[in-house]
């Protein structure tokens, strides 16, 4: 594996600020540096460096979904191509448009999706917010106005909420950034939670960032519709659940050995508290 490679693999592994989305876009990117700059002799060699790196985007972040879908997708699509190509020079360059395609057609569902949900907020006066969404923070975008007050959630450990609301409050919007355990004493204020995900489950469960079960529950106990956004990109064909944990060293340095630190970044929603999940579709 060359320098670049190694380094880029890294980044996606510990980045805390993008969500599923924007990394996925980064995997495609990788993909195709890596495609391009490895020498194969060989169609063998052009699709095992292809698999390669496929196997490596599609596991890095094992909460994301999207990394998953690109990553399977472009392995596909090199498949397919290696039955109509014998020139690996060729095929590369047929991959790289076949990645084009995907990270457009990425874009586009995201977009999309985000138009659907337009719908939930008009004539709502407030809204609250977890986390960090390229999606979501599409949807207010494209409010016609910005009267509609942001309750963003601190969406500790990491804190994206903090800069979610920095992002809102740059497109002039209205923010109360409010600490995590403060959410049932302004889950009253709002009309209705709406959220991104990571994952969607073939149950109807989503997994997103630690504490999105909490708003939901606390959606459910105070009446509140509980809203997701997110693309058909975002789907499992499974049940399973990932959920990565980060260093413990985020939560406390303390140390004892009779002490155990626990530092999960997503939670699984179940789909009994999610009043609808709007995709593009």
């Amino acid at each position: 594996m060359d320098n670049e490679t190694r380094k880029g693999l890294r980044e996606l592994r510990d980045d805390r600020s993008r969500g599923a989305h924007d990394l996925a876009l980064k995997g495609l990117e990788l993909m195709a540096r890596y495609v391009e700059k490895t020498d194969v002799k060989s169609m063998e060699e052009a699709l095992g460096a292809l698999r390669w790196i496929a196997g490596k985007i599609g596991s890095i972040r094992p909460s994301m979904a999207p990394l998953q879908s690109v990553a399977a997708g472009v392995e596909k699509a090199g498949v397919n191509l290696i039955g109509i190509i014998s020139d690996p020079a060729e095929f590369v360059e047929s991959l790289k448009r076949e990645m084009d395609q995907i990270a457009e057609n990425l874009k586009n569902a995201g977009e999309t999706a985000a138009e659907n949900a337009l719908s939930v907020l008009e004539g709502k006066r407030a809204v609250m917010t977890h986390s960090r969404s390229a999606t979501m923070t599409h949807v207010f975008d494209l409010l016609p106005g910005r009267d509609i007050l942001i309750y963003a959630t601190e969406s500790r450990p990491g804190g994206e909420g903090v800069r979610a609301a920095r992002d809102l409050l740059e497109r002039g919007f209205r923010v109360t950034l409010v600490p995590d355990m403060n959410i049932c004493h302004f889950l009253p204020e709002a009309d209705l939670v709406l959220v991104g995900a990571d994952s969607i489950l073939k149950d109807g469960s989503v997994v997103n960032k630690a504490g999105t079960q909490l708003l939901a529950l606390a959606a459910k106990s105070f009446g509140k519709p509980f809203y997701v956004v997110a693309d058909s990109f975002k789907r499992r064909a499974d049940c399973r659940v990932f959920l990565e944990e980060m260093p413990p060293e985020e939560i406390t340095n303390f140390e004892h050995s009779h002490l155990t630190v626990r530092n999960y970044y997503f939670d699984r929603t179940p789909a009994e508290l999610i009043t609808e999940i709007i995709t593009e579709e």
